[in-house]
């Protein structure tokens, strides 16, 4: 039986995993060759579970991997491993630096910020700064900029005037961004959004 099959049939993805750890103690064992047929698993709740459930330490040679289950939040793994990245803290920093700077994915820099960044300690994410000031200074059509300026505020990374700054020149940024081929005729309401979007963090911060 192979590990994904035995994960389907010992693991109730209804159930949420501190009902289930006496379950999961099974897979402690878990070999490096069974944690790599996890990889192209992003549609199982259960190996989300089991990402969890592990841990950062047993997985750390592996996040890299692991961070990809992160390219589109609805994928059903996407949680658990979200959670398990939450966790993970500095030692998901480096991959975490190279996707935001070479990966050219904006959807996968949001999720990351909105669902694993954004809930690391300040002097995790501090060790981030030049990163997250280079997704505000490179803003997306999709509001990255705008959470990684919320988490630039909310860990106190500037000063005031520094903040302000980021600000104006976000909003400025987002004014003149031109539409992209899949916005047509709705991009001035996106847009429109995407400034009031920031008003409001700005709004929260203040």
């Amino acid at each position: 039986m192979t590990i994904i099959e035995r994960l389907h049939k010992a693991i109730q993805w209804q159930l949420p995993l501190n009902e289930q750890l006496a379950t999961m103690a099974q897979f402690d064992s878990i070999t490096d060759a069974e944690i790599e047929q996890l990889f192209d698993e992003h549609k199982s709740f259960e190996v989300g579970y089991l990402l969890e459930y592990l841990g950062p330490v047993k997985l750390q040679k592996y996040l890299p991997q692991f961070l990809q289950f992160l390219q589109d939040i609805n994928w059903s793994s996407a949680g658990g491993a979200a959670r398990m990245l939450r966790a993970a803290g500095e030692m998901a920093v480096p991959e975490v630096r190279r996707i935001f700077r070479e990966e050219d994915d904006s959807w996968w820099n949001y999720w990351l910020i909105l669902n694993v960044v954004g809930f690391w300690k300040t002097e995790v994410v501090a060790s981030l700064k030049p990163d997250l000031l280079y997704l505000i200074d490179n803003p997306d059509n999709v509001g990255t900029g705008t959470y990684a300026f919320k988490i630039v505020n909310e860990h106190n990374l500037l000063d005031k005037e520094g903040r302000d700054g980021l600000y104006q020149q976000l909003r400025k940024d987002y004014e003149l961004m031109p539409p992209d081929k899949w916005s047509g005729g709705k991009w001035p309401t996106h847009r429109a959004s995407l400034i009031a979007e920031l008003d409001e963090v700005k709004q929260e911060v203040s």
